[in-house]
């Protein structure tokens, strides 16, 4: 049979094994951790960008839906009746909703050009010529006129711009971020001429309406950033409303007192307002952008159809305008951004870039990970380090057995031969009996030793060892020990020194305990001292403990097995070669008893000089202060 791997080498190679299974799995988890901060940005900017388009579109859904409530009937308009048409359609948005109209202006368009002021007053719900230097005159409205006449405006008024060229078709509105102010051309739409061919139509003027900023800073849009931002939201982001123009000024922020330049590393940055040519090209393919769909869009007051449906092109048959087509029946609900401040939808996170909170959710994943990989390794090793000290106290327990029934066998042996010889009647000197008596007696101690000690060893294993502190006099307890040791010392031809201070102070011990430990180390001393063949038993007073100090002049402990001489069953390399009794129980039990009482058993030893082993045996406060 093949024989495995010797056990030298068993522990390194599963060490190795082990290290090259942890640092693939680390290796794998660093990989699929940065797969997974990839995935996981990418995912968060989608949310950020799906999120911040939601909250553009609900915003211009607002302005649609407002644009679509005071637009005129374009198939009535005319000179005479714009200011009632726009007065009517105006004053349900003075009050009561969100979207409020902070007031309303218009520009009107004489036939010869001039241009007249006209603020919508409140009170009486009518328009009201206002001087363009009066008091209170935005400065939107203040500017200098140019006429040029209502037919052909495509360069006469300094506001054309605002309504685009629709040839035919209604003009869009427009957005100004100064005020904030919604601005549409009032057109007039004249009948077809005989000919079939439509006449241009006439510029009646410009409706200015101002919102309430107030209104949208403190309930739109809140409102729509609980609706579109509510689960990014929880994840500490932040949003913001900004005016873009000479300055840079918080127009909304999620975050309250939040400053421009917070946002300066912003995840996403979109313009809130559609563009003309979003507005223009959206509505010729499906009537809005795609983030400004509902399910059922708004009908147009007093209309059944939506404004957002793609219309028929202009100037062809069946559209407005064209033969045989409906006329233009109203202002076209579109919002588009107009020149000046631009407002931007900015979406940030608090603690930083979107980067940064990626990484920072990297670095987290990676110290878990790190953390389990550690904890795996550590239980991996002290599942080695149990598994090899299991090992070697099954091999010490082996030695312990072999050398017990090794010391059993020679005293029981000793013993059965001089039993024989007695009661054989081979001896019958009363001086050999005497001897043989004494013979019996000594192996007969050696057994009761190793049995007490074996016993001693089960009760501290199990737990079951009980020790009774008392005070006592240190110097009568050294003493008594050295007496009860002197004989074993005498019959091994050593010497014991003893110099026991009289004055030692009381001390805190088990008594039995302290006498079996000090019993202990002088026969380990009278069993290890070597050729000298002497044993001192000295004491002192240091740091409110009395140390009682076992010495030889022995050879000294191999530092390698200092670490290792309490342990129980160890036997140095030395006590194994020279074949000196013993079972490697007294050592371990003597510091047992030590600490079982609340002392310390320490050693101090140089090769070829000796060794001395200190009890330490804390003193009496009580005792010692009175």
């Amino acid at each position: 049979m093949r024989r495995g791997l010797p056990a030298r080498w068993a522990n390194p190679l599963i060490v190795a094994g082990m290290a090259l299974v942890l640092g693939v799995v680390a290796w794998l988890q660093y990989r699929w951790i940065g797969e997974l901060s990839e995935a996981e940005k990418a995912r968060l900017e989608r949310t950020l960008e799906q999120s911040a388009r939601r909250f553009r579109g609900g915003f211009n859904r607002q302005l649609h839906e407002l644009a679509v409530s005071i637009a005129p009937e374009m198939r009535e308009l005319d000179a005479d009746n714009v200011e009632a048409l726009t007065a009517e359609r105006l004053t349900p948005w003075l009050e009561g909703t969100p979207l409020r109209i902070e007031s309303a202006w218009m520009r009107r368009i004489a036939a010869s050009g001039e241009g007249e002021l006209l603020r919508l007053s409140p009170a009486d719900r009518s328009w009201e010529a206002i001087p363009e230097t009066a008091p209170g005159v935005p400065g939107l409205l203040a500017r200098p006129w140019r006429g040029g006449g209502r037919r052909g405006f495509g360069g006469g008024s300094g506001f054309v711009g605002f309504g685009g060229g629709f040839g035919g078709r209604p003009p869009t509105w427009t957005f100004l971020g100064d005020g904030p102010y919604l601005v549409q051309a009032l057109i007039h739409f004249h009948r077809e001429e005989p000919s079939g061919r439509p006449q241009r139509p006439d510029l009646l003027g410009f409706l200015f309406v101002q919102l309430d900023e107030a209104g949208l800073r403190q309930s739109l849009f809140p409102q729509l950033f609980a609706e579109t931002f509510g689960e990014v939201g929880e994840l500490g982001y932040e949003a913001a409303v900004l005016e873009i123009g000479e300055s840079e000024r918080v127009i909304f922020s999620s975050q309250p007192d939040a400053k421009p330049q917070d946002f300066l590393r912003a995840a996403v940055r979109l313009p809130l307002l559609l563009t003309r040519d979003e507005v223009e090209s959206a509505g010729r393919r499906a009537g809005r952008p795609p983030e400004m769909r509902r399910e059922e869009p708004p009908q147009r007051p007093g209309d059944g159809h939506s404004p957002g449906g793609p219309p028929p092109p202009p100037n062809e048959p069946g559209g407005p305008g064209g033969p045989g087509g409906p006329q233009p029946d109203a202002m076209e609900a579109g919002v588009a951004a107009g020149p000046g401040p631009e407002w931007m939808l900015l979406v940030r996170h608090r603690q930083g870039s979107l980067d940064a909170v990626v990484g920072r959710l990297r670095r987290r994943n990676l110290a878990i990970s790190t953390g389990v990989l550690a904890l795996l390794a550590v239980g991996m090793s002290t599942v080695l380090l149990s598994t090899r000290r299991a090992r070697k106290l099954a091999e010490l327990q082996m030695e312990f057995v072999a050398g017990v029934s090794h010391e059993l066998r020679t005293p029981l042996a000793v013993i059965r031969s001089a039993g024989d010889n007695l009661a054989e009647g081979v001896v019958s000197d009363r001086e050999q009996v005497r001897e043989y008596g004494r013979l019996i007696r000594g192996e007969g101690r050696r057994l009761s030793g190793m049995v007490e000690q074996t016993l001693q060893f089960a009760a501290v294993q199990a737990g079951k060892r009980q020790y009774r502190v008392e005070t006592v006099s240190a110097s009568e307890l050294l003493r008594r020990a050295a007496e009860e040791s002197r004989p074993a010392v005498d019959e091994a031809g050593c010497r014991l020194d003893v110099s026991v201070p009289e004055d030692l102070p009381l001390v805190r011990v088990d008594p039995a305990a302290a006498a079996h430990c000090l019993q202990n180390l002088i026969g380990n001393a009278v069993k290890y001292g070597g050729e000298a063949r002497w044993v001192g038993l000295s004491a002192r007073r240091v740091n409110g403990a009395v140390e009682a100090v076992v010495s030889d002049h022995g050879p000294g402990i191999d530092p390698q097995e200092a670490a290792d001489i309490f342990e129980p069953f160890y036997r140095g390399k030395r006590a194994t070669e020279q074949q000196i009794k013993g079972n490697g129980l007294g050592l371990a039990l003597a510091r047992s008893d030590a600490e079982g009482f609340g002392g310390k058993l320490t050693v101090e030893s140089r090769v070829g000089e000796g060794s001395s082993f200190i009890l330490r045996m804390p003193i009496d406060s009580s005792a010692s202060s009175s």
